[in-house]
Formats: C-alpha cells, structure tokens, sequence
C-alpha cells in the first residue's frame, strides 16, 4: 500500500498547474512514469492484509515499470484497489492496467515464467523476463494469486489477489485461511 499511496501522492502533484519540474524527478521518476498519466482509484475502508511492504513495493514497481515500458508515452496507467474475493475468501485486489501494445493470447500463460520474454517486444524493449516471475513468486508468498488479462494493441490489466488480515478484520474473514488451501 505504501507505493499506492506514493502513486496518489505523485498524481496529486502532477494535476497541479504550475508544479515544478523537479516533481517528476522524485520518488518515482526510476519508473519512467513522469511520460504517462497515473490514475489511482482507491476504495474507501480498504481492509488491510498482512504483507511485507518491501515484497509488495517490489510487486508493484515491476507491473508498473512494465505498463510505462509497454505503453506510449502520454498514456493513462490505471491503478485499482478495493476489496475482492480469493477462493471465497475476503482479499484484497489491486490491478495495474495500461493501454500498451499488449499480449498475445498464446503468450498470455507464459508470461510469468522465469526468463519468459514476448518475442515480439523482446528486441524492442530492454528486459530479462524476470519482472513477473518475481511478481508471482512474490504474491503467491502472501497466499495471494496474481493474473493478466490483454488484447494485442488494447493493452494489459495486472490483478494480483491478497487475503485480508484475519486478524485486523474478523468480522470479514469467513474461514481461516491455512497455507496451500488459498487458491484451491
């Protein structure tokens, strides 16, 4: 949450007429964001989910490097959180989706496979095709699911799933969750 919270803070500044320069040179100019337009759309009463922040951080920076890499410059990243539902259980879902060049269908399976590269974008872009391997390892860690849906020149939307807290929101969890049962 806490790079969510860094994206509603840059986009704050962004939509201030005469802002300085020097604001989409800050905390998340590494991502090359400053050329596209950050749409964060938070619910209200989001409920928290036990995570590590720096695993997350990390989760997040890799599906937004790739909407900035994949889109054209001056198009709209939209970022979601609010509450979901993984496996009949209460979660949290965030998405991150571009207007980029997209994903095949035929690659779409792939796309989180160690090393995996889209051949297409491949001699286009710089990549090791270890970004979404590390977001899954990352979020399955968390007992959460992560999926893409895409349409070649529509672009990607990212949802990654992740369990509510049991222990910040009884009244919302229905059933423990027990690790190797989330997902099933």
């Amino acid at each position: 949450m806490v790079m969510v919270m860094r994206l509603m803070r840059f986009r704050r500044r962004r939509e201030r007429p005469g802002d300085p320069p020097r604001l989409r040179d800050g905390v998340l100019s590494g991502l090359h964001l400053s050329d596209h337009l950050i749409d964060c759309r938070v619910a209200a009463d989001v409920p928290a989910v036990r995570l590590d922040a720096v695993q997350i951080e990390q989760v997040l920076t890799n599906l937004l490097d790739n909407a900035a890499k994949y889109s054209p410059r001056g198009s709209t990243i939209t970022v979601t959180v609010g509450e979901a539902d993984l496996a009949g259980e209460p979660a949290v879902g965030i998405t991150v989706a571009d207007q980029g060049i997209g994903i095949p269908l035929t690659a779409q399976r792939y796309v989180f496979d160690k090393f995996y590269r889209v051949a297409a974008s491949s001699r286009r872009i710089n990549g090791t095709g270890m970004g979404l391997a590390v977001v899954k390892g990352l979020v399955e860690a968390h007992g959460g699911q992560v999926s893409v849906k895409s349409s070649p020149g529509h672009g990607s939307t990212f949802a990654l799933l992740l369990p509510v807290d049991p222990q910040a929101h009884p009244n919302r969890v229905r059933s423990p969750v027990h690790q190797g049962e989330v997902g099933k």
